[in-house]
């Protein structure tokens, strides 16, 4: 069997003359392309046209007896808490909602001694041992109904205050 050959060195193949309009065009093409898909992922929410079917988004939250029925009582808890939360850090900036429960009753104890702390501190742990599965057996449809009462004192308290 025969060894190939030695074969000579190949040359450079570059042009004596570079152009940098194809660089150009390509940085252009790219850039485009990359504003193009900002803008598509940045676009805004779809508008719901009106006269649609109604559906939950247009008939507003499920009342609490559905959830109850569907034997979801930890989203009743987490709701009723939540609203009740909320309305407090309405009339009460201190107490946010991103507070432990402890922090967000240190708060509202500061910022007003004289609220319903009491009542606030019972239905929260109450409402809390529901959410997070500690508490079995407890109705959580009159929990709900006096976490809504009590943000609207809070609700009438604040806007007053």
């Amino acid at each position: 069997m025969r060894a190939p050959a030695p074969q000579p060195a190949v040359g450079p193949l570059r042009l004596a003359r570079t152009s940098p309009i194809p660089a150009v065009v390509a940085v252009i093409l790219a850039g485009g392309a990359l504003l193009l898909l900002i803008a598509w992922r940045h676009r805004g929410p779809r508008v719901i046209a009106t006269g649609a079917p109604p559906g939950l988004a247009a008939q507003g939250d499920a009342p609490d007896a559905r959830w109850l029925s569907a034997g979801e009582p930890k989203a009743v808890a987490a709701r009723a808490t939540q609203g009740l939360r909320r309305a407090v850090a309405h009339a009460i900036p201190a107490a946010h909602e991103a507070l432990s429960t402890a922090e967000f009753l240190e708060a509202v104890e500061r910022a007003r001694p004289n609220a319903p702390l009491r009542d606030l501190r019972e239905l929260l742990h109450a409402l809390d041992q529901v959410a997070f599965a500690t508490a079995h057996g407890v109705e959580v449809a009159p929990l709900a109904a006096r976490a809504r009462a009590l943000a609207r004192e809070f609700g009438a308290n604040g806007s007053s205050a």
